[in-house]
């Protein structure tokens, strides 16, 4: 199921290096496995599956985050329903385990065989997945595999491309990286593998990195260790746990609070070797392109979300800094992304702990510390249908219960409280604030609903910022 998470506004960092909207010609990937091998090769390039396809009833079962995030959607675990929702371009679907219904696009749709669990892993029937996912699947009798292709790459597919300071260029897809030179020779081409690397640094400056890699791995304390990952992004590994790897700040083992440097590197692999892109570059707002040799090429500046100021200045933001230019474009200053927190009602700040959770601080300067109790999703059409409200609800260290809940059909966020089985509405959410930290104080980046976006100045003055067209 798709969760309402508690800190609605927070800035992810779980999306690949893509930064601009482009249409892109579709092409067709490939997945390839066989029976009870965990290899999977994607576009030629193989990886491991925690778990390897089986055979049931006569029916073949493949594990389904392997299979579909390697190509066209994402896979969601719910650990309470026991089920899996999975979103793919032609279909959203839930299945839950050992339910031979599931719910495809609202509609129902029989299983030849129902999902299983196989060593914490999903697996559902492939027939299922090819007739009902956009995707196909086909038997290769000379070799054994099986090969599932997708169709990716359509009109509303991201690409990446930018000048290197060097005068080359650099395109990335869903596919992989070509360089070329300033002629417009390609130079050289490379895959993707699918992995990426997230930094993090705590307030010592030590640094934690989370991998993706067809699953999860952390770097911390000059180790690397699998990670487990549950759907509201906390996770466990041996002899820690972590908190919130999909917001901006994450937890080790409870009291150890990393932000993201908003460094994220992605890999590629080549017959030279491998080709590494970065963005947020050494934890500065700069992307660098990283070849096969070691040599370092940083690509020109461009800003995708550029904004004009009411004193007539330019803003953009970019790998977590805010960056401040005159209307020529030249840099006046560049200031480091360190906090945030939301408004509810008239004055109610929730915010984030060090200790990976978040409290709510009143009007008076109170504090109250919440604690995840459990979540519940409510569709219409007796279940079937579209999302209508999502709660999260959560132990206050008052004593009380809060609920922080998501009306579907009004768009509307707010927070409660439960006293003695009564909910008593706090207020709806009234704006987002994102702090910026430079030697001359902090800047605010502040966003409430039907009022124009404004940055605050360390001396309270105010410049109101409007999205430039184009």
């Amino acid at each position: 199921m798709k969760k309402f998470r508690a800190f609605l506004t927070t800035m992810l960092v779980t999306s690949a290096v893509v930064s601009s909207a482009t249409v892109a010609k579709a092409q067709t990937m490939q997945a390839v496995f066989s029976l009870e091998n965990n290899s999977l090769t994607v576009d030629g390039v193989e990886t491991a599956m925690d778990v390897a396809p089986i055979v049931e009833d006569g029916r073949v079962l493949v594990p389904i985050r392997a299979i579909v995030e390697s190509l066209i959607g994402y896979a969601e675990w719910d650990a309470e329903e026991k089920s899996v929702y999975i979103s793919t371009p032609d279909a959203d679907v839930t299945m839950r385990v050992d339910d031979p219904v599931a719910i495809v696009n609202g509609e129902e749709v029989s299983l030849d065989v129902p999902p299983t669990i196989v060593d914490e892993r999903v697996l559902v029937p492939l027939r299922f997945v090819s007739e009902n996912m956009g995707m196909e699947a086909s038997w290769n009798e000379d070799t054994k595999e099986i090969i599932v292709s997708a169709v990716v790459g359509d009109d509303e597919a991201f690409t990446y491309s930018a000048n290197t300071e060097s005068g080359n260029v650099i395109t990335v897809t869903e596919k992989g990286a070509q360089v070329c030179d300033s002629k417009g020779n390609v130079i050289g081409e490379y895959a993707n593998t699918q992995i990426s690397e997230f930094v993090y640094e705590n307030k010592q400056g030590k640094k934690a990195i989370i991998i993706s890699n067809n699953g999860y791995e952390i770097e911390y304390d000059g180790k690397r260790y699998p990670l487990t990952i549950d759907e509201d992004g906390s996770g466990t590994f041996e002899g820690g746990t972590v908190s919130s790897i999909y917001s901006n700040d994450m937890v080790v083992n409870g009291s150890d609070r990393y932000t993201s440097t908003g460094e994220i590197r992605v890999f590629f692999k080549g017959e030279e070797g491998d080709l590494t892109l970065v963005t947020g570059y050494n934890g500065t707002a700069d992307d660098c392109v990283i070849y096969p040799d070691g040599t370092e090429d940083k690509t020109q500046r461009e800003y995708y979300s550029l904004f004009t100021g009411s004193d007539g200045k330019l803003y953009a933001f970019k790998n977590m800094w805010l960056i401040i230019m005159d209307p020529d474009m030249k840099v006046l200053k560049e200031i480091k992304f360190t906090d945030h927190y939301e408004v509810y009602g008239e004055d109610y700040k929730l915010i984030s702990t060090d200790d990976g959770g978040y409290a709510l601080i009143s009007p008076d300067g109170s504090q109250v510390e919440f604690t995840f109790d459990k979540s519940d999703d409510k569709y219409s059409n007796n279940g079937e249908g579209e999302l209508e409200v999502s709660l999260y609800y959560y132990k206050g260290s008052d004593g009380n219960q809060y609920l922080t809940k998501y009306d579907a059909k009004n768009d509307e966020y707010s927070i409660s409280v439960i006293k003695n089985g009564k909910e008593e509405k706090i207020g709806n959410y009234n704006g987002s604030y994102l702090e910026y930290t430079s030697d001359d104080g902090v800047y605010t980046d502040i966003t409430v609903p039907n009022k124009d976006e404004v940055i605050v100045y360390p001396d309270g003055s105010e410049v109101v910022i409007t999205l430039n067209e184009g």
